[in-house]
Order: C-alpha cells, then sequence, then structure tokens
C-alpha cells in the first residue's frame, strides 16, 4: 500500500478589539479506539499531513462536542456505539487497550451534548475520559486522568532537550495517524517514527498487541507517541539532538506549571477558594499573578475561574461578537501591549516562555504597530509573524507556538 504526506489545517475562530490611542496606548472594548485486535504487519498505517479523513479539528470539533444528540442503547456493545457516534458527529474517539471493547451497555439519554454523553458512558463503566486537542480517549480512570498532562510534558521537554529551532519545529509538525484494523502499536510507533525521522532506541518494551482501526487527527510528534505509549504505562525522553527517543517507565505524578494574571474585577481572594475546591493544585499569589501547579484539566479549571471573561459569553449580547481594532503604538513593549489586551480587553496568552526563550524569541522587545478596523486575526499576526510565532485563537485564548516549515 502507498503512503502519502498531505498537509493538516485546524479551524480557529477569530474575535477581536477596538483599540484608541490614548497617550501610548488604551484598549476600549466595542462589541460591534483504540481497541484489541488483528494481525501483525499492517500495511497501510498512514500518516498524513493533512486531516485526509471527515474527523473534525480544532475549533468544530470544541464545537461538536457541544452539539445535543439523543440515544437509546439496549445491551450494545462499546466499540459498535463510539464507533457510531464518532461516524454521525464526525468526532475521533479511540478506546484504550485495556478497556474490553465488547463490554456491552445499556442507557436512554435525550437531548444531551456529545460531550456529556459519553461522560455518561464512561461513568457507567467506571472509566474515564482525556480530551485530546482533537481527539477523545476513553480509559481506565487514572491513565485518561494524566494523559493529557503527560502530552504537554513531552511537549515542553522538547524544547528542554535541544536548542535546535528548526528540529523542534519539525517535530511539532502536525500529522493525522490513520490505521487500519489488525494494526500493532509498534507500527504505530514505527510510522510516527518515521514521518518525523526519528529512531525509537528501545522499542522492544512495547509488547505485542493488535488493535481496532482508528484516527488520531492533527497531532504532534509528542502527542502520538505519548497516546500510544501510555497505554503501557510508558513515557519516553528526547534525546539531546533529537534525533531519537528512549522508552522510559511513567513518571508517578505528572503536574504542569502554568501563570494567570488576574483579570480587572477578580478579587486576591478568589485564590484562597481555589486552594479549597482545588486541594492537588499548588498555587502561588505574585502580585496580580497566579502561578499553579496541577493536572491538565486543574489548571484548564483556575483559568476558568481567574480569567472568566475568557470563558463566559455575555448573557446580554445578541448575534456574534465582531471586533475590530484601531490604533497606533510607537516603540512601545510588547508584553506590556499584551498585558494591557489581558487587563483591559479580556485577552490571554498561553505560551512556553522556555520553548521561546530556547528558539531566541523575545517578548519584551519594543514595537511599532498603526492599524484601523483590523480584525483580531489581522491584529495578532502582525505582533507575533515576525518573531516567528504561529497564533491560535480559542475565544479570548491566545495560543502562541513556534512556527513549522508548514506555516512559512
Amino acid at each position: 500500500m502507498s503512503r502519502s504526506i498531505l498537509p493538516s489545517r485546524n479551524r480557529t475562530l477569530h474575535h477581536g478589539i477596538m483599540l484608541r490611542d490614548q497617550q501610548r496606548f488604551v484598549v476600549l472594548a466595542v462589541v460591534t479506539l483504540f481497541a484489541v485486535v488483528g494481525l501483525p504487519q499492517s500495511p497501510s498505517v498512514v500518516a498524513q499531513e493533512t486531516n485526509a479523513t471527515d474527523m473534525l479539528v480544532g475549533k468544530a470539533f470544541d464545537e461538536a462536542l457541544e452539539q445535543t444528540i439523543s440515544v437509546t442503547w439496549q445491551a450494545q456493545d462499546l466499540r459498535s456505539g463510539l464507533k457510531g457516534l464518532s461516524n454521525a458527529r464526525q468526532v475521533s474517539i479511540l478506546i484504550d487497550r485495556r478497556v474490553d471493547p465488547s463490554t456491552e451497555l445499556s442507557l436512554t439519554v435525550k437531548s444531551v451534548p456529545l460531550r456529556e454523553l459519553l461522560d455518561r458512558v464512561a461513568a457507567d463503566l467506571s472509566l474515564g475520559i482525556s480530551r485530546l486537542e482533537n481527539a477523545i480517549v476513553i480509559g481506565p480512570r487514572e491513565s485518561t486522568r494524566r494523559l493529557r498532562t503527560d502530552v504537554e510534558l513531552a511537549g515542553g521537554q522538547l524544547v528542554k532537550a535541544s536548542s535546535d529551532a528548526g528540529r523542534i519545529r519539525e517535530l511539532q509538525r502536525k500529522l493525522t495517524l490513520n490505521w487500519p484494523d489488525l494494526t500493532s502499536p509498534r507500527e504505530l510507533l514505527d510510522e510516527v517514527a518515521r514521518q518525523h525521522e526519528l529512531t525509537i532506541e528501545n522499542a522492544v518494551l512495547v509488547p505485542h498487541d493488535l488493535w481496532a482501526a482508528g484516527t488520531l487527527p492533527s497531532s504532534s510528534a509528542a502527542e502520538s507517541l505519548a497516546v500510544v505509549l501510555s497505554q503501557f504505562d510508558l513515557a519516553f525522553e528526547w534525546s539531546t539532538d533529537l534525533q531519537s527517543i528512549r522508552l522510559v517507565e511513567q513518571p508517578r505524578a505528572p503536574t504542569l506549571e502554568r501563570e494567570f494574571a488576574l483579570r480587572r474585577g477578580v478579587a486576591v481572594s478568589v485564590v484562597d477558594e481555589l486552594r479549597e475546591s482545588l486541594p492537588g493544585v499548588a498555587l502561588e499569589l505574585k502580585g496580580r499573578r497566579v502561578s499553579a501547579r496541577g493536572l491538565f484539566e486543574e489548571l484548564q479549571q483556575v483559568q476558568t475561574v481567574l480569567n472568566p471573561s475568557a470563558n463566559q459569553p455575555d448573557p446580554k449580547s445578541a448575534g456574534p461578537k465582531i471586533t475590530t481594532f484601531t490604533f497606533e503604538i510607537r516603540n512601545a513593549p510588547l508584553l506590556d501591549f499584551m498585558e494591557k489586551l489581558e487587563q483591559q480587553a479580556g485577552y490571554s496568552f498561553e505560551y512556553d516562555a522556555d520553548q521561546l526563550a530556547k528558539a531566541g524569541v523575545k517578548l519584551d522587545g519594543a514595537v511599532s504597530l498603526k492599524m484601523k478596523d483590523a480584525l483580531a486575526d489581522e491584529l495578532f499576526q502582525a505582533m507575533f509573524d515576525p518573531l516567528g510565532l504561529r497564533h491560535e485563537i480559542d475565544g479570548t485564548t491566545v495560543r502562541l507556538r513556534l512556527k513549522s516549515r508548514t506555516d512559512e
């Protein structure tokens, strides 16, 4: 069977703000499966640069999870039931190898979001759910609880292992991994390694197994590797030249650290409330910024509380929000401008400071910008494109990443 490479693009939703020049600048917001089965040596595991399947990615994936659905299952086997949901809603749903896909389930739900239905399915079977960037994984609770954190750690360790910005961008390139029934996990690992020109030093640690067909849409090397290896309680370490990986046991208590700005109107006392509601998260207040350490999903909850405007729609608004930017700034620090956007316009910026520093990207340099009636996407492109950064807008959250070759 032939193997092909085609490009993958995530869909984003753009929002914005109007800025007017008062003194230097003032921001003014204006609303205008993995399952066990098969024979070895599957010939058609393919990693493709585009989402060649019909599975949704990016904002479309998020929206599909919120669309309502009604189902009635009577002694429905898990694999067939989830496959039907996946095909109907174009959402990738993977079953962890440790879950029996023939398990039968009976349930009736009416007009609930797909996300809620999947939570119900997992809860009824005493399983957990991990929501990846463009896929859902259903598996053992402890494994799914930490999976997204493992993925983020693998991506973060990538930039700590090397200062080779070009190689880092290559490994961050998004591919869609498709495989047929009777595929072994070794074959999946080999395909990811082949596409990213990696060597797996001790792949023998992955035992022979046989999996059902599946799709992991638009994923980096770190995410693809972590999704496969986590099902064997394995992780991996990058070599210093980023040309190979070495398989290791999963760390016992993985955590991430993030820093958040307290938005205008959010009291400092909210940090104490977070400590009570999220005892597993370590929180430290630094002026109007909060350092938080915990699992990925826990840090998402922290962000929701600290930055409510980034997650809650305005109940008084009718119809879509259309916002534009009109402003002029001269020789102003970019970080100061970003802080103004955070404090006065409700935007938040997510980026890996260590990764940017290793790539030689400086956000504290002075910039001069002049724009009129520009959309948010145009503004952020003007701000970050000259620095070699790609931006993704999710509501009022702006995620910054180093550009890959396909972005240039």
